[in-house]
């Protein structure tokens, strides 16, 4: 169905034989016989080939075919693969979405509470955990580290005071 025409020559460039679809022109005429190969012309392929017989040449063969279903073919294959990759795009987008909320907002959460922590000086503030996964984990730690630092930072203001009162006794003992 792709075959516009088709048309058989003899060595010296005579007409033996021809086929023209129903939809082309009825003069068309016999293209000039040119060597063995092929050419794009706007939205056909020509096509020329020997035809031997007992290695001798005999004739040549002329297929002309109608590349407009190829190209809509190709046209329809692109587009499929626009709407693929739009598609995929945006799936990639909301699980990205999806994920960062799952991964990043709990570790950014620990990371401000980090900071509240560095700038006010104050260990009783703790991270809210989100989860048993890694990031709980690593929240569980942080956590636990935070109270350790705070009991230490109590026991040394403990120690600070008692080593206050001692020295303010012994001051008035020597006094």
């Amino acid at each position: 169905s792709d075959i516009l025409t088709a048309c058989t020559y003899t060595p010296a460039g005579h007409v033996v034989a021809q086929y023209r679809r129903a939809d082309q022109a009825a003069g068309l005429t016999p293209r000039v016989v040119e060597g063995a190969g092929f050419r794009f012309e706007r939205d056909r392929l020509v096509l020329f080939h020997r035809v031997e017989y007992d290695e001798e040449w005999i004739g040549t063969i002329c297929l002309e075919a109608d590349l407009r279903g190829l190209y809509a073919g190709a046209r329809r294959y692109t587009l499929i693969a626009v709407l693929v990759l739009i598609a995929s795009s945006a799936l990639a987008f909301g699980l990205s979405i999806r994920l960062r909320r799952l991964i990043s907002e709990p570790i950014l959460q620990l990371a401000r509470t980090a900071g509240h922590v560095a700038s006010e000086k104050n260990y009783s503030i703790r991270a809210r955990k989100s989860g048993d996964d890694e990031i709980g984990q690593l929240v569980d730690g942080f956590n636990e580290m935070l109270a350790q630092i705070q009991a230490r930072d109590g026991a040394l203001e403990e120690a600070r005071e008692e080593l206050e009162r001692r020295v303010e006794a012994r001051t008035q003992e020597l006094s």
